[in-house]
């Protein structure tokens, strides 16, 4: 099975990226993440209660929100947004914790 982004594409063809508008991206986030050493990958291993989830308890896609980008068949593309004030906090956590 073939994987893809975020949360992949199973199967199937190529999915279409997505980028995320300038309103909908924390540039300090992006900026952390890109002059880390991490990856998303290196991320998505950190026990999942460590991750941040939205409002509804799904996982907050990492890729669009540090990377500013995914793919539409993102399994956590329902956080292709901007985040809400309690999602933001625990991106936040994540962002000074791991990166």
């Amino acid at each position: 099975m073939t994987t893809t982004g975020q949360g992949g594409n199973l199967g199937g063809g190529p999915s279409a990226p997505v980028h995320a508008p300038a309103s909908e991206i924390v540039t300090a986030w992006t900026e952390k993440f890109d002059s880390s050493e991490k990856t998303i990958q290196s991320l998505k291993t950190l026990p999942t209660k460590r991750l941040p989830h939205t409002d509804l308890k799904g996982l907050i896609c990492l890729s669009y929100h540090l990377k500013g980008q995914c793919f539409d068949s993102c399994k956590s593309k329902e956080s292709h947004r901007v985040l809400t004030t309690k999602e933001h906090k625990l991106m936040q956590a994540l962002v000074d914790t791991e990166l």
